[in-house]
């Protein structure tokens, strides 16, 4: 589930994606862990972009009205269990309860 905030920053991040690389695409919610980047990248949520939709359509779901993937590893999908994407100065997991 997606927050307004979340879908309105996903819709802008895809026109922007559309408009630099002139391709349509669809978002991908992505989990980052810090362990396997040395730290570099704080743990959470990325968002990810797929132009091949033949790779990804058995995994597109329409989440409130919107196309996505959420891309993640099985062990990570857990996370997300009891949640809501929202996005304020970044994307952020929040109880489905606000």
């Amino acid at each position: 589930m997606l927050t307004d905030s979340a879908r309105n920053k996903i819709l802008e991040l895809l026109a922007d994606f559309k408009r630099q690389f002139g391709k349509d695409a669809v978002p991908g919610i992505v989990w980052v862990d810090a362990a396997l980047n040395q730290g570099r990248v704080q743990s959470g949520i990325g968002i990810g972009f797929y132009t091949d939709r033949a790779e990804i359509e058995a995994d597109i779901q329409n989440v409130d009205g919107l196309e996505i993937v959420l891309a993640v590893a099985d062990e990570d999908k857990v996370r997300f269990v009891g949640k809501v994407v929202d996005y304020v100065d970044g994307f952020v997991l929040r109880s489905a309860a606000i």
